[in-house]
């Protein structure tokens, strides 16, 4: 999944903004009205945000606020609006908003293909230069293989050659180290990869006890191994399975063992990929020989493009602004851990790296007016609480992209709506800010966030943006989902002081 600031020109565009927002305003909900007070004036509203902050449900979490007019910047109300915290995947508002203004929402993410192509033969091999593409899974290399079909392409004498030039072999994004699982919300990264560089297994029962039970992998490669331990049991036992993803040479081999239930149908989980670009290359490879063209060698090889010759084909992706509102709507750790390296090859020239890019991004935070020693940002996703900001810093991110005329409809758009769609789909049940809050989540094992912008029912120009960051909350079971309905009801109360 793939300009510099300016203010606000006109009304047009603003109203387009709330537009947007507005549009999906529901009806009246008085259930929601008995709950939730309508502050009248700013001094109630404050009252009733302190209130929420403290509440004895946030186990004496540390809670971050700050609430500010979108058009002029006035300050409605703060509390520990200077602290650093943890912010979890808020991290990727400033990822994101980076990107808009760095790349452009017009950006295209390009995958090149490189041979010398006669009488339907490549003499020599295939070669396959990626940029970063973080949006392409096996059905573009199935269309890409016909593609090239299409283009003459009946036999490659050779193999298929990878480029991977464009980033360094840094895979892993800083901090991702700090836990050793293999799930894929860790993801690997690089200049060419499918499926988020992740791999689905599924487990279902087999047919009579005794029987191996029956793990199937999409896509499939030849570059996943499976050692498969897990066998059928009667009905009536529990299914219990264990298993982990690991490189083993040039392979990613999937372990499995435990037992499941005769004709268990079983869900997909996804593990990590330790090879991104083998895993595309022997992807592409099965997917050429399906297609019907001829390889003289099965294997994938890294290897150069060549500078000036011009590619038999290339692939780009769907506009930055679109690939975006995938990213933090479904809050994925990967395009956003992507993007950091493409911005460094971008701008401080190939191999893009999570150095340059995040110097990239202190770059533009800058010219927001956050100076760099102000913040802490270890990788792009928010992974993990190396990544630190301050409310107030978030919602000058906020408020500032969403002033910038080129970026503004483009940024407003990726973030998820209240009770519609990405990480808030299923909440603001029953709440008036359903619809009209748009804001980005973020979760760690001890961190609520929520930040994004509140619109009025009634008055289109009138917009509030946000930063709520809760900290230091106690392990206890449900104090995360308590946490998310406080910070609900916090951006409830904001469209009802707008619509009062």
């Amino acid at each position: 999944m793939k300009q510099r600031h300016a203010s606000f020109g006109g009304i047009a565009l603003s109203a387009l903004v709330i537009a947007s927002v507005a549009s999906h305003a529901p009806p009246s909900e008085a259930r929601s009205r008995r709950r939730t007070p309508t502050p009248r004036d700013a001094q109630s509203l404050a009252r009733a945000l302190g209130a929420l902050a403290s509440s004895p449900r946030l186990g004496g979490a540390s809670v971050g606020m700050l609430v500010m007019d979108l058009r002029t910047g006035r300050e409605l109300f703060a509390r520990d609006a200077d602290k650093l915290v943890p912010v979890a995947s808020n991290t990727k508002i400033v990822t994101a908003s980076t990107a808009l203004s760095v790349l452009g929402p017009t950006y295209r993410f390009r995958t090149a293909f490189y041979g010398k192509l006669q009488d339907g033969t490549v003499d020599g091999d295939l070669i396959v230069k990626g940029h970063g593409d973080p949006t392409l899974g096996a059905r573009d290399l199935w269309l890409i293989a016909q593609r090239l079909k299409s283009r003459g392409v009946r036999r490659i004498s050779g193999g298929v050659v990878l480029d991977e030039s464009y980033f360094d072999r840094r895979i892993l994004a800083p901090l991702y180290e700090t836990k050793k699982d293999d799930w894929y919300y860790r993801p690997a990264v690089g200049p060419l990869s499918i499926e988020e560089n992740a791999v689905g297994v599924r487990i279902d029962g087999g047919k009579n006890p005794g029987d191996p039970a029956q793990v199937s992998i999409q896509p499939r490669s030849g570059y996943v191994r499976v050692k498969n331990r897990v066998v059928t049991v009667a009905k009536g036992r529990r299914n219990h399975v264990r298993f982990k993803s690991r490189g083993v040479g040039a392979f990613t081999v999937i372990e499995l063992e435990g037992r499941v239930r005769v004709g268990h149908v079983g869900r997909t989980w996804f593990k990590r990929v330790a090879h991104p670009g083998r895993y595309f290359g022997l992807t592409l490879v099965r997917l050429l020989q399906r297609a019907g063209i001829r390889l003289g060698r099965r294997d994938v090889r890294r290897g150069k493009a060549p500078e000036r010759d011009e590619p038999l084909y290339v692939f780009k992706s769907s506009p930055l602004g679109a690939i975006l509102r995938y990213t933090m709507k479904a809050s994925s750790n990967f395009v956003a851990e992507t993007l950091v390296k493409v911005m460094g090859a971008e701008e401080r020239k190939e191999p893009g790296s999570w150095p340059k890019g995040l110097a990239v991004i202190a770059q533009h935070m800058r010219k927001l007016g956050i100076a760099r020693r102000a913040y802490s940002m270890k990788n792009g996703s928010g992974l993990y609480e190396g990544n630190r900001f301050t409310p107030r810093q978030l919602a000058t991110v906020l408020r500032k992209t969403l002033r910038d005329v080129r970026v503004a409809p483009d940024f407003l758009a990726t973030l998820p709506i209240a009770g519609y769609d990405g990480t808030l789909r299923r909440r603001y049940r029953g709440l008036a800010g359903k619809g009209l809050v748009r804001a980005k989540t973020g979760t760690l094992s001890r961190v609520v966030a929520l930040s994004g912008v509140a619109a009025s029912p009634k008055r289109p120009d009138q917009r509030l943006v946000f930063s709520f960051l809760v900290s230091e909350l106690p392990k206890k079971p449900g104090q995360i989902s308590r946490a998310r309905r406080i910070v609900d009801r916090m951006a409830t109360l904001l469209v009802r002081y707008l619509g009062r």
